[in-house]
């Protein structure tokens, strides 16, 4: 069977809205992360996605696209994905 990812951007994607309503989308993907793994894809770089995250208690990815694509890295440990770069 095909396994599904949610693939977002985060500036005017998962970080729009005001607090509350972040806070019920961040719940819901953090309850379905076993269906809807995350992948967050951003032009940012890596140390502010991982400030974003802290910040704004995003939900943990199992993937961060970072850098426009060329940054590729686990979510949890920001360690290179090294088959993928």
């Amino acid at each position: 069977s095909m396994r599904k990812v949610l693939a977002t951007d985060l500036d005017g994607t998962f970080l729009e809205g005001n607090a509350q309503m972040r806070a019920a989308v961040y719940r819901t993907f953090a309850e379905l992360k076993n269906e809807f793994p995350l992948i967050y894809t951003t032009g940012r770089g890596l140390s502010a996605v991982r400030q974003l995250i802290d910040a704004y208690d995003l939900p943990e990815p199992i993937a961060i696209l970072a850098d426009h694509g060329t940054q590729i890295v686990e979510g949890r440990s920001f360690k290179e994905i090294s088959a993928l770069q």
